[in-house]
Parts: C-alpha cells; structure tokens; sequence
C-alpha cells in the first residue's frame, strides 16, 4: 500500500489486514480506524513520511491487532480514544502526539530503548503515555525530548523508568 496524494486515506478493514505487502505513507494521512474497532495496518513494516493517525475506540497493537516496525521522519497521532501500544524499538524519527487515549511503552530494558532519541513526544489535553517497562524512553542522554501539555499525563506501572533528556511540562 503507498499513500502519496497529500488526502487523508481511511483504513476501516474489518478483521486482519486483507492486503499483502508493506506500507509507505510517502505525504498525506493514513488514518487507522474510524472512532470504532476497525482498521488494521497488520504486521509490515511501515515507512512514514507523512502521517499515521489512530483514530480507533479499542485497543491497537496490543493482543489483538499487531503493527510492523515503523520507520521515517513522518507524525504519529493517537486521536481515538484506544490504547496504542509499542513494544519493539521502533526506528521511527519524527513526532509523535497523543491528543486522546493512551500510548503504551513496553520496549526492551536496554539501549536503543522504544522510541528514538531522535523522536519528540507530545502529550496534549486528555492524552496519556504509560510506561510498562524500565528504560522504555532510552537508558541513556540524550532520551526523547517530552512535553507534557495540560490535561496530558505521563505514568507508570511501578517499574524504574528514567527520563534522560529535555522534559516540558505546559500549564
């Protein structure tokens, strides 16, 4: 599948994916889900140039529904009201956003850590991040630089997880 119009693309499939091969969004928006429980990326790799937007009601990439590795420069936006989970070191670059819903982390304890030093994470009213595992944003500097709007929470299940890096708390 490859997005390079700069529109917004819904993928609203009901079940597994039923599309062979991997994604790139080149420009525009990929959009997973329509504020219900369909829409699934399956398991490919995903090359972002442009955006990827979650916009489910249930659990993604959690037991049920399961994401490849994402790489490039483009957005992540989790806008449903879902749990977007990453438990792999994704060597995606660009910037992710929880507006609604939560983001889970449960990477590997060890560097390189979830998310790349080379991402920004932006926490907005009414988004959460949770960290399931210890080292989850980096074990080491430089981390993921962090802004944390108000409204936006940043917790954890009880698990030493360290915050190496800038970290902005708005409002």
């Amino acid at each position: 599948l490859a997005l390079n119009g700069t529109g917004l693309l819904p993928l609203d499939n009901v079940g597994a994916k039923d599309f062979s091969g991997g994604i790139n969004v080149n420009a525009g928006v990929l959009q997973i889900g329509n504020n219900g429980g369909n829409g699934s990326p399956g398991s490919s790799p995903i090359s972002l140039s442009g955006a990827l937007v979650s916009n489910r009601s249930d659990a993604l990439l959690g037991s049920a529904i399961t994401m490849g590795a994402i790489s490039g420069p483009g957005t992540i936006t989790n806008n449903g009201s879902c749990t977007v989970t990453f438990s792999g070191v994704e060597p995606f670059t660009g910037t992710v956003v929880v507006n609604n819903g939560t983001l889970a982390l449960t990477g590997p304890n060890s560097n390189p850590s979830t998310l790349s030093a080379a991402t920004a994470l932006i926490i907005n009213n009414g988004g959460t991040v949770q960290f399931l595992g210890d080292n989850v944003m980096g074990s080491a500097a430089p981390g993921v630089p962090t802004t944390v709007n108000a409204g936006g929470a940043l917790t954890g299940n009880g698990t030493s997880s360290h915050l190496y890096g800038m970290l902005t708390l708005n409002g």
